[in-house]
């Protein structure tokens, strides 16, 4: 079981591999070229833990917060709201339960392929950062295995 410093360096690593993939040339907009993926897999490496009360939870449900205030205020209250709810699902759940399965991993992956690709409109990019919020998902569970 690892601690929240590798889960996070997981992540990160995950989310640069996973810009890396992706062409600067496919998408105008280098901010969210850059910047989606790795925050994809940053925040596939620290959603499994967000069902404690632990750093990383307190980082996620911040970048949540931060993600569903920047929705409302930019004209998609819908997409800010489901991001509410999607942060209150692992509140359900006991710890290393479903939250740290692999159905969770591939069924939240796709919910942020689609809103994503609503957003963007871009299958490459989509493609990209939901790819990169899985594999840091699974780097999660991998780390906690070992």
């Amino acid at each position: 079981m690892s601690s929240f410093e590798p889960h996070l360096i997981a992540g990160l690593t995950v989310g640069t591999i996973a810009t890396g993939i992706f062409s600067v040339d496919q998408y105008p907009d280098w901010n969210a070229t850059l910047m989606l993926p790795f925050l994809g897999g940053l925040c596939g490496a620290l959603t499994p833990d967000m069902d404690i009360k632990s750093h990383s939870s307190m980082f996620m449900y911040l970048l949540y917060a931060i993600g569903a205030t920047y929705l409302f205020f930019s004209g998609e209250p819908f997409w800010g709201f489901l991001l509410l709810l999607y942060s209150i699902i692992p509140q359900f759940f006991s710890h290393r339960g479903f939250i740290h399965s692999g159905v969770f991993g591939i069924i939240s992956s796709l919910g942020i392929f689609a809103a994503s690709y609503y957003n963007f409109n871009n299958l490459s990019l989509c493609i990209t950062i939901a790819t990169g919020y899985f594999f840091g998902f699974l780097s999660h569970i991998l780390l906690d295995e070992a």
